[in-house]
């Protein structure tokens, strides 16, 4: 016997089963939508700390010159967060050669990054989203550099969160499973143990041949030419 469609033992329809559950889907970061910009900017900021995988997990791409727009004041930020805290604990010392850092090398460091990594994710064959999707999550993860406002531990708290956030954005972004993104990660860190082992080999080098040609000299020196 049947009542309004259901059958009277446990109340379970015959031949009727309720809607599957659609899967959690992300959003697109506020600053690809239309809206204020400094509303945007913040929405977007709040959206990747908290939720960096959803956020990107959209495939999109506003574009270079929208995503240099976004990063551009955090760049900022964190140089002149610098100065502000080197001149106060630091003394004028630091603060001179925290002066030093420009917004040029800033973007010339984030840039080298964007393609090491990059170049990572084509190893292990995880760059599903191309070089954009790349550049994309990286722009957005420069709001990170916001924990620095925090004196002393700011550094560490926003070190840990954009190890996190790197992972679960990439992941996202190129649409991968986490293990590939995590070797693409240890292909980069060999990758950059390698530079800095061949600087280290190569100055190394050049100061043995300082100590040998100052050696020399004194040897001709000493032995009357």
């Amino acid at each position: 016997m049947q009542i309004d469609g259901y059958a009277a033992a446990g109340g379970q329809s015959e031949g009727v089963h309720p809607p599957p559950v659609p899967p959690m889907r992300g959003c697109l970061p506020a600053w690809e939508e239309p809206g204020p910009f400094l509303g945007a900017f913040f929405k977007t900021t709040g959206q990747i700390l908290l939720h960096p995988g959803l956020t990107l997990s959209q495939p999109a791409f506003p574009g270079y010159v929208s995503l240099l727009a976004f990063a551009l004041p955090w760049l900022v930020f964190e140089s002149a967060i610098s100065v502000l805290y080197g001149s106060v604990f630091e003394g004028q010392a630091f603060a001179v050669l925290a002066m030093g850092q420009s917004i040029a090398l800033n973007l010339f460091v984030s840039g080298t990054w964007v393609l090491l990594l990059h170049l990572a994710l084509l190893v292990v064959r995880a760059d599903k989203g191309g070089f954009q999707a790349t550049f994309r999550s990286q722009a957005y993860l420069c709001c990170l550099s916001c924990w620095l406002i925090i004196p002393g531990i700011g550094f560490w708290i926003m070190s840990v969160w954009v190890v996190v956030a790197l992972f679960l954005g990439l992941a996202a972004s190129h649409q991968v499973g986490k293990l590939k993104i995590l070797a693409a990660l240890l292909v980069l860190i060999a990758m950059l143990a390698s530079v800095a082992m061949l600087a280290a080999i190569f100055v190394g080098l050049a100061s043995v041949l300082h100590m040998l040609g100052a050696l020399r000299e004194v040897l001709r020196v000493g032995f009357g030419g």
